[in-house]
């Protein structure tokens, strides 16, 4: 963490330095810290390398990936993020449904809403969550959704319905 820490306040201008070595990494451990570090510092030029990352056999740093493509926010990586929302592993698919919601492009409104009936509680609430910030016709897909004979689906909906009419 202090590592990240310094090459973080360095700024972006480190970005030449540290999106050739996320690609040459072999070390899975370098390879999840230059990710990381693309993400944070919001590296346009990383989005070649971390997409592949999206596949990784490490599922940390799929994850790491995801939330990363996420920070950057380029719409390029948008179909590869719905991709990740079919992952094995849930956590891989809540921080894709993160990242496509940060990134607020409708292109991912149909596999979020998917997404509403996911088995885990946190890509449910994560799917509902970018729907929200998608705006308009993903919030009509929440609406929509409160009244699904799915339970899961419609209690994920109306959740964050709730919170941000309070603003939480």
């Amino acid at each position: 963490s202090r590592i990240v820490e310094t090459l973080f306040g360095i700024g972006p201008s480190i970005g030449p330095e540290i999106v050739p070595r996320l690609e040459s990494a072999t070390d899975v451990r370098v390879r999840r810290l230059y990710a990381q570090l693309c993400g944070l510092l919001r590296l346009p030029a990383a989005l070649g390398p971390l997409i592949p990352l999206l596949e990784d056999s490490d599922e940390e740093t799929r994850m790491i990936a995801a939330e990363a493509l996420g920070n950057i926010g380029d719409v390029s990586a948008v179909e590869s993020l719905i991709m990740s929302l079919d992952d094995e592993s849930w956590e891989v698919r809540a921080r894709s449904a993160q990242s496509l919601g940060t990134m607020g492009d409708k292109q991912a409104l149909g596999e979020l809403d998917r997404r509403l009936s996911d088995c885990n509680w946190w890509v449910r609430h994560n799917a509902a969550s970018a729907l929200h910030q998608i705006g308009g016709d993903g919030v009509e897909a929440l609406r929509r959704a409160t009244g699904s004979d799915e339970p899961a689906r419609g209690r994920a909906a109306a959740q964050v319905l709730a919170e941000r009419a309070l603003g939480v």
